[in-house]
């Protein structure tokens, strides 16, 4: 069986076996015990799973424009641990929410993470908050952070946010398990679409990307036989692509040359 999900330009194929009954979830069947499947193989298949779920809110939305905020604490107001992080920064997005509705007339989008880890050094990080937001002004947030500093960078207009979502997954660590590392605005980010799992000819070898795409990642699993029982790739479509009754209608590459309107 083979589906997509689609988030913005980026689509992600997956081809696997499931069991298809009427009326009955589609489930992958348990098959032979895989090698290497240990409890550091589980969390580092959590941790990529949880990168991809923040990669498809990303790519959903950002488009050129939007905003990579980082808000530090001064030694004065920096939170006594990882609760009072949290805390703090549901405040400030409540205060965010109520000057963006006063300059714009609705609410902000905007995905965060409250960060408490370095991915440089692989150690325990000075508490502060990272979040990504639509175009809104500097000064407005400048005025907003009364503890400590506030770094802005404008994102560029890449399609696929893959590195920015693993980048902020591993802001945050020793976190509970099941609980999310991000969290975001409600009801106003658009979210992936999945493609209902269809029957296709050949192995879960055979899978492609799309007519005028560009691969951008590759994954395959295999049984202790070698034969591939699970494979994933994500490619980037120079058109975001529309859906049309759970189906992905894949755009027509612009033509080149022809006659120039004058």
């Amino acid at each position: 069986m083979e589906y997509k999900i689609i988030s913005g330009n980026v689509v992600e194929i997956r081809r696997t076996y499931m069991n298809v009954r009427a009326g009955s979830p589609q489930k992958k069947p348990r098959g032979q015990r895989i090698a290497g499947n240990t409890s550091a193989r589980k969390i580092r298949a959590n941790e990529m799973e949880a990168v991809k779920s923040l990669a498809r809110i990303l790519n959903a939305n950002l488009e050129r424009g939007w905003l990579w905020v980082t808000a530090k604490y001064d030694d004065e107001h920096l939170p006594a641990d990882y609760a009072a992080l949290e805390e703090n920064g549901g405040k400030f997005t409540r205060v965010l929410r109520a000057a963006f509705r006063r300059e714009h007339g609705r609410n902000p989008r905007y995905v965060m993470v409250n960060a408490n880890w370095s991915p440089e050094r692989d150690a325990p990080a000075r508490l502060h908050h990272h979040f990504v937001i639509e175009a809104c002004s500097l000064d407005m947030l400048a005025g907003l952070w009364k503890w400590g500093t506030i770094s802005v960078e404008e994102i560029d207009g890449r399609e696929d946010h893959t590195a920015l979502a693993v980048y902020m997954v591993k802001n945050v660590h020793g976190l509970e398990r099941g609980k999310n590392k991000w969290s975001t605005s409600r009801g106003n980010l658009l979210k992936p679409i999945y493609t209902e799992p269809e029957e296709v000819s050949g192995g879960a070898e055979d899978i492609a990307v799309l007519p005028t795409a560009r691969q951008t990642a590759f994954e395959r699993l295999d049984d202790e036989c070698g034969r591939a029982i699970s494979s994933y790739v994500r490619c980037i479509l120079p058109v975001r692509p529309k859906v049309r009754g759970g189906r992905i209608i894949i755009p027509r590459p612009p033509k080149r040359g022809g006659r120039r309107n004058t």
